[in-house]
């Protein structure tokens, strides 16, 4: 009996062992399988960081030279169609305007919509004003009174472009209404430094040598047009007159006779002048209109150094035809 006992206690504690043994095992198990999880968890989630820190990258500089060309390419071709001619800040060379305003140095008195924003000259757009000013272009009339001056800024990091025609008193400067300049602005301001040139409506236009050349200085085509219409040299260009007259430009000699007008759309040039074979009289001649691209003018009369000489000297010697 006490055999039986025995044997029985004896295989109570072996089976224990047994079972202790399995369930130590499966223990260990468990552990290796949980530290191999929250290593992959942990591999993961430092993975993922590192994806989200380098999606978040800051961004890249506001403002950069390829910029600041995209925009003088848009404002050399938009000033013609308003007929008007800017001259733009170069980054040394301060632009004061005819009411006397003397940029970028005035910027300190410029006022923002009137209130107390600060508003200075910014070469990347990342200044420490309200509106971190990073390109300025003037308009002067022929005229002492008027005048269109852009600042074209940052404000919180939005492309904001400003204005002011503030001919007298404080200077003051406001958003611009002129969609074509605030728009495209904004498209260059938040374009990709590759490629943005190409999906800016401005580059779209015809971008041939006469078109980029001529139409920065309307001066330069009345010469060439000038010279078209009346088979004439420039001997003669320091009695030319030239300013715009309604929505053309004009040259003359300061007769009916003498006169030309013309407009630029894109690479064309539409000119008109009084017919001579029209009438035998002076007064009774009618106008006749005639066209021209500028590709054409150039290759006739701004083709060589020497001709592009002449025409930006006479140019220089233009009278204003305002007074």
């Amino acid at each position: 009996m006490k055999r039986r006992r025995i044997f029985s206690l004896a295989l109570l504690f072996t089976v224990g062992l047994i079972l202790t043994g399995c369930g130590g095992q499966n223990n260990s198990d468990s552990k290796k399988s949980q530290t191999a999880t929250s290593k992959i968890t942990t591999s993961k989630k430092s993975s993922d960081d590192s994806s989200k820190k380098n999606n978040q990258k800051q961004p890249t500089t506001l403002w950069n030279n390829k910029k600041d060309q995209q925009l003088e390419s848009f404002i050399n071709q938009w000033a013609p169609t308003m007929h008007q001619e800017y001259t733009k800040y170069d980054g040394t060379n301060s632009i004061k305007t005819v009411t006397g305003a003397n940029y970028p140095a005035d910027l300190s008195q410029e006022s923002v919509n009137n209130t107390n924003s600060t508003i200075g000259w910014s070469k990347n757009g990342k200044g420490n004003y309200d509106y971190n000013v990073v390109a300025i272009y003037d308009c002067d009339s022929d005229s002492t009174t008027q005048r269109i001056t852009y600042f074209f800024a940052f404000h919180d990091v939005q492309p904001v472009a400003l204005v002011d025609q503030t001919t007298n008193g404080p200077l003051v400067a406001a958003p611009t209404k002129n969609t074509d300049v605030a728009s495209n602005f904004a498209k260059i301001a938040n374009g990709t430094d590759e490629g943005s040139s190409k999906s800016n409506d401005f580059e779209t236009k015809s971008s041939d040598s006469a078109s980029s050349s001529l139409e920065r200085d309307p001066k330069l085509v009345a010469l060439m047009v000038y010279q078209e219409a009346k088979g004439a040299n420039l001997d003669f260009a320091s009695h030319l007159m030239f300013g715009p007259s309604g929505n053309k430009y004009s040259i003359s000699g300061g007769t009916g006779t003498s006169g030309v007008q013309f407009t630029i759309n894109g690479d064309k040039v539409t000119y008109s002048m009084l017919d001579p074979n029209s009438a035998d009289v002076d007064a009774e001649e009618t106008m006749m209109e005639s066209s021209i691209s500028l590709s054409g003018l150039e290759k006739k009369f701004y083709s060589t150094s020497s001709q592009k000489q002449a025409v930006k000297s006479a140019a220089n010697n233009l009278r204003s035809l305002n007074g």
